[in-house]
């Protein structure tokens, strides 16, 4: 078979098998890798025509010259230039063992953060007093323009002489609201931040509960708008422990009400900051029965989001939470889109599952023209949660499917919302074969799978084939995708195995992205590589017959690092030896020291049926004895 490769002539791609044999993953493979558009013809010649684009349709930064952008209009299945600096997102990732060989459950791909509505008071505030009528009418323009705001130096300068604290608070909080980015220099930024948290390390003894309140917010406000402020801020641990340590004095923290309890875990949250102490302080607040009756669906959302977004999970105020909403007559009634969304996500994060708030919470989207309100994040962070927490619903997936094949709603998706969705359909093996079809084609419609992440990729990949959806076409694509530019290079070790056990568990070979893949593997990544990786990793490549005999020597001393084998479960033992075997690959010492770990702590007893028969079978394959 020709090797596959970005510097394929015309010709080459012509005569190769993949071209004749698949030709629609051939033509995405070469859009992909080559940006060339041609071979996407109908057989009359003729381009397909151009997909409109909806005005409101997200805009994804590319540089396209003015030749790229009438070949990107004609168009239908490719995607174009991607950019060359393609970074993974930071998330969180768990595993889970596979029921068949070969299968990999990755919880990769934590959703991004639900858009805040809570803090709704916290906003820009630039406008200036209004015009006057009358005589003033006949001042010129620039005369009636709203004033400039402060200088931030003069601001700060305000904020240095004020010694009362409930000043300070005030003057942080207007300082907050009419702030704008980019007016000092980040040195010059960095020594009025620290002048601003030793005022208010000076003046937190003095504070009411409403002043710790106002501060919290304003910091958490700045700190969100303006990433500068925030890195000036992360040095400011004195600051924080001195506000913390106040927050929690009887006097302050019995007055607090259960908003203002609510807006400190959010602020937490915002800030970055991990305080267990000043959570359980607050959370133990929050639980008292004065306080907990106050609180609406959004204080109870924000509240469940801030402690999972601080990493900070207080689990008798989650109880109390879920009881309150669960029990308290027309409370459920109250939750919209996002304090639904924004709940489930953060039970789901904290890996705290209550069957009784999600089911109630299933049933209050399941009310007849709710799910019409949600956002493409709120679909997506929804179905996520309850996959992440392993919840199957069928009544609430059913009705999520149909509202995503809405007319025009799955074209708003971005590529995390598509990610996170068909991950979680996959998650929870729900079969909805007209919406991944629809899915397929949105995601590649052109520009948009350049807007795809390193694990948005993965991810959607291993949705399709876990689900057991053969797409050629848009496999084609992410292998293009994958090989253009120096992407590759940027995936990391759970991508990158996701990705070769979807193609391999679909039965789509492609040589040569599988020769850059071994590529990349053997160039140092290899050493990355947990349990589950190498085994999936080698169980595709075998499956696919693909025999790279200098990889699976990698992998065998990788395997036979001190230690590694016992990381591994029964499964992947199992995978790794079937995978020698089946490529014919016979290596003694592997095999031996996975004899060894089977038999080591009562793990044989962990093997199912088609677990014994495999490893069973590889050895005698290989005609291995073990000693």
């Amino acid at each position: 078979m020709v090797t596959l490769t970005a510097d394929w002539s015309p010709e080459v791609f012509a005569s190769t098998s993949l071209q004749s044999e698949h030709p629609g993953l051939g033509k995405a493979v070469w859009a992909c890798t080559r940006e060339d558009w041609s071979y996407l013809a109908h057989g009359n010649g003729r381009l397909n025509p151009p997909m409109e684009v909806k005005q409101n349709e997200r805009k994804h930064g590319t540089n396209l010259n003015a030749k790229s952008v009438e070949q990107t209009r004609n168009l239908l299945f490719a995607a174009t230039k991607v950019s060359s600096g393609i970074s993974d997102s930071a998330s969180v990732s768990s595993r889970s063992s596979a029921e068949s060989i070969g299968q990999s459950i990755s919880d990769s791909g934590s959703p991004l953060e639900p858009m805040e509505s809570f803090a709704q008071s916290i906003h820009v505030n630039n406008r200036g007093k209004p015009g006057r009528q009358g005589k003033q009418s006949r001042i010129s323009a620039t005369q009636d323009q709203p004033p400039k705001p402060k200088k931030s130096g003069e601001e700060f300068e305000d904020l240095k002489k004020t010694t009362d604290g409930q000043m300070v608070a005030k003057k942080l909080k207007q300082l907050s609201k009419d702030w704008t980015t980019g007016r000092e220099s980040t040195e010059q930024l960095h020594r009025k931040v620290k002048c601003l948290c030793e005022k208010v390390v000076e003046v937190t003894p003095s504070l009411t509960t409403s002043d710790v309140c106002r501060i919290m917010d304003a910091l958490a406000e700045l700190s969100s708008r303006d990433s500068v402020f925030r890195n000036c801020l992360a040095s400011s641990q004195d600051m924080f422990n001195a506000l913390a340590m106040h927050a929690c004095k009887p006097e302050i923290k019995s007055l607090l009400t259960g908003r203002q309890a609510t807006r400190l875990i959010w602020a937490l949250a915002k800030l970055g900051i991990q305080d267990n102490n000043l959570v359980k302080e607050v959370g133990t607040r929050m639980m008292e029965c004065d306080v907990l009756s106050q609180l609406s669906a959004q204080d109870i959302s924000m509240a469940i989001w801030g402690m999972a977004k601080a990493r900070s999970a207080h689990l008798p105020l989650l109880e109390a939470l879920a009881h309150e909403v669960v029990s308290k007559p027309g409370l459920l009634e109250e939750f919209e889109a996002q304090s639904v969304a924004n709940t489930v996500w953060g039970l789901a994060t904290l890996g705290v599952r209550r069957d009784e708030l999600m089911i109630a919470i299933a049933g209050r989207t399941l009310v007849e023209g709710f799910l019409e309100t949600f956002k493409p994040q709120n679909i997506a962070n929804t179905v996520w949660a309850y996959a992440k927490l392993g919840m199957q619903h069928e009544k609430l997936l059913a009705a999520i499917g149909e509202r995503m094949l809405k007319p025009g709603f799955l074209s708003t998706f971005n590529a995390q919302d598509i990610a996170n969705t068909v991950w979680a359909f996959a998650k929870l093996n729900f079969q909805n074969m007209t919406l991944m079809n629809n899915v397929a084609e949105r995601t590649l419609q052109p520009s948009f799978l350049s807007s795809f992440n390193n694990q948005n990729v993965a991810n959607t990949a291993w949705a399709f084939a876990k689900l057991g959806v053969k797409n050629e076409l848009l496999m084609g694509a992410f292998a293009g995708r994958i090989m253009k530019g120096r992407s590759l290079s940027t995936f990391n070790a759970q991508d990158i195995a996701n990705i070769v056990w979807a193609f391999a568990t679909v039965g789509i070979r492609l040589d040569g992205f599988l020769e850059a893949i071994a590529a990349r593997l053997q160039s140092g990544l290899l050493s990355t590589f947990n349990a589950q990786d190498i085994a999936n990793t080698a169980w595709a490549f075998a499956s696919l017959g693909f025999h790279k005999e200098g990889l699976m020597k990698d992998i065998a001393r990788r395997c036979s690092q001190d230690g590694f084998l016992a990381t591994f479960s029964s499964q992947a033992l199992a995978n790794t030896a079937w995978a020698f075997a089946s490529l014919g690959l016979r290596n003694a010492l592997l095999m031996q020291s996975i004899g060894n770990r089977i038999v080591q702590n009562g793990l044989l007893a962990s093997f199912n049926a088609h677990n014994i028969a495999t490893t069973a079978w590889a050895f005698a394959s290989l005609g291995v004895q073990h000693k």
